[in-house]
């Protein structure tokens, strides 16, 4: 499994959009590993998980390859997550040529209806039209798929709200395991005993607020990635990577300051591009 970040940063971006605040001019003015993409990731160069508004302009780069793309696998809706406008170009027009098609969709209830009233809706494209160019598929609290040679199995994160069930992610392939940990504040008690009872090698977790007590329930920042890792009962085993992502601009903490308050928990804060395979 190959997996790689394309966004790490909130909602906003960092820099966020339309802020002139010293976190966000120094990120500018560095570059480099500072500048943030909003949340997303690809595993083996095909299978994205979200598809936010970054996207189209991460397709400019080596991030990722769009035409490659066979799956999506959606969190949840909120729009630094789905951003289904973009998704009406998979139609011609706007796109002629594309072996992947239909591209097969998840996500839970509110992801997959947003998308089909969007197509349906306002771009007037009928359920068989819909059905040329994707597959969409509803995903259920805690069950698991295949996507490739991939299982995935959607854990219920503490974020959206009461009407929506949002995700993180298991992921298992050829004996390896990984979480993708975004967005979310302290976990449910059922992904809680579900990871006590599922030990992965790899942990990705929100960390929107870096070295500060997240003062947002429905996200974290290093002290509650602590404090999950110990209910979850991950400190004190050998060999597990934890990666923090979703970095939030509000604290001015550019990538080398992520990195040092980060080393006492032993999480390793993501940047767009990074990658490591499992």
């Amino acid at each position: 499994m190959k997996f790689r970040f394309i966004g790490t940063g909130a909602s906003e971006g960092y820099p966020a959009t339309f802020c002139g605040c010293e976190g966000c001019r120094k990120a500018k003015q560095l570059g480099g590993k500072n500048l943030r993409r909003r949340a997303s990731a690809v595993i083996d160069d095909h299978i994205l998980l979200d598809f936010g508004p970054d996207l189209y302009t991460a397709n400019f780069t080596d991030l990722v390859d769009l035409p490659s793309v066979t799956d999506i696998v959606f969190t949840h809706s909120h729009v630094d997550h789905l951003y289904e406008k973009e998704l009406f170009n998979l139609f011609e027009p706007m796109g002629v040529e594309n072996p992947n098609l239909p591209i097969r969709i998840y996500g839970n209830e509110t992801v997959i209806s947003q998308i089909r009233d969007y197509m349906t809706i306002f771009r007037k494209r009928s359920l068989e039209k819909i059905a040329e160019v994707m597959t969409l598929i509803t995903i259920q609290p805690f069950e698991s798929f295949q996507v490739g040679n991939l299982t995935f199995t959607a854990l219920l994160a503490n974020h959206a709200g009461p009407n929506e069930d949002a995700y993180i992610y298991e992921i298992v392939s050829d004996g390896k395991s990984m979480l993708y940990g975004t967005d979310t504040g302290l976990l449910p008690e059922e992904t809680k005993d579900y990871l006590t009872d599922h030990p992965l090698d790899v942990y990705i977790f929100d960390a929107t607020s870096g070295k500060v007590p997240c003062p947002y329930k429905e996200h974290m920042g290093y002290p509650e990635i602590a404090q999950t890792l110990e209910e979850i009962r991950v400190v004190g085993r050998d060999g597990v990577r934890i990666y923090g992502t979703h970095f939030v601009h509000s604290w001015y903490e550019m990538h080398d300051d992520l990195i040092k308050s980060g080393a006492p928990y032993g999480i390793i804060p993501a940047y767009d591009g990074m990658s490591f395979e499992l």
